[in-house]
C-alpha cells in the first residue's frame, strides 16, 4: 500500500490515506485504488504519496530506519489535477541508494549471509519540501549493521546517502564450512539516492569442502 496526502492551497483535505495495489499488472503499469476527501470548490489540487505505507506518518517526518526494517522506500507528487481529471498519474522516485553485492563463487559455499557494515540507516524525509530533490532531511550520524536480503545471486540493502570512507570494512561474509571474513571496497565510495552500488565480493580462502 502507499500513503496519500492532497492538498488545496495550504489546507489538506486527505492525510494519510492508504491505498491499495489493484490488478496483476508490475506496478509501474498497475493502479492504486481508495477514497481521497477534496475539499468543495477548489480548482486544483496537489497530491504527495510515499511507499510503503505507515499509521501516523507525518508528511513532514517521514522516518526510514533499514536497522529496523528495510524497503524501497519512495515518493511521488502530482500538482495541479482536479476532479475532472478522473485517473491520477503518480511517477514515484527511488529516495534511497540500493546497495548490491555479489560474492564470487558462491555457488561453492552453503548456507551463507552478508551483513553491510556500520552504515547510516536512519533518515527522515518531507513531503512539504518545496521540490522532490529537496525532501530528504536529515541522516542520522549512529551507525549500525544491516543483514542483507538475498535476491537470486545478490545481496541488497537499501540505505540512506552516504559517503563511505576509504579503507572501511564495509561487508562481513559468513556461513557454514568457511570462515567469516570482512570485504574492504578498494579507495572512497559513494551510496546516491535512486542509484544501485554494485559491489563484487571475491573471497579470499580456500574454497570449502
Amino acid at each position: 500500500r502507499i500513503g496519500v496526502y492532497v492538498k488545496s492551497g495550504d489546507t489538506f483535505t486527505a492525510e494519510n490515506v492508504p491505498l491499495a495495489f489493484e490488478g496483476k499488472e508490475a506496478a509501474s503499469g498497475g493502479f492504486f485504488s481508495g477514497d481521497i476527501t477534496l475539499a468543495e470548490g477548489a480548482s486544483e489540487y496537489t497530491l504527495y504519496a510515499y511507499y510503503p505505507y505507515a499509521e501516523n506518518a507525518d508528511p513532514t517526518a517521514l522516518v526510514y530506519d533499514a536497522s529496523v526494517a528495510e524497503a524501497d522506500f519512495m515518493t511521488a507528487r502530482t500538482p495541479g489535477f482536479s476532479e475532472r481529471d478522473g485517473e491520477i498519474r503518480l511517477v514515484f522516485r527511488h529516495k534511497l541508494a540500493l546497495a548490491e553485492a555479489f560474492v564470487a563463487d558462491a555457488d561453492k559455499l552453503a548456507d551463507y549471509a552478508v551483513t553491510v557494515q556500520d552504515v547510516r540507516t536512519k533518515a527522515v524525509f518531507s513531503l512539504a519540501a518545496a521540490a522532490q530533490d529537496a525532501e530528504m532531511q536529515s541522516v542520522d550520524a549512529k551507525t549500525a549493521s544491516v543483514a542483507m536480503t538475498r535476491c537470486g545471486n545478490a545481496f541488497r540493502a537499501y540505505l540512506p546517502a552516504q559517503e563511505i570512507a576509504e579503507g572501511k570494512a564495509l561487508l562481513k561474509v559468513e556461513g557454514n564450512g568457511f570462515a567469516a571474513f570482512d570485504y574492504t571496497h578498494p579507495g572512497k565510495t559513494s551510496l546516491a539516492a535512486n542509484q544501485v552500488r554494485k559491489l563484487l565480493v571475491t573471497p579470499a580462502f580456500a574454497n570449502p569442502e
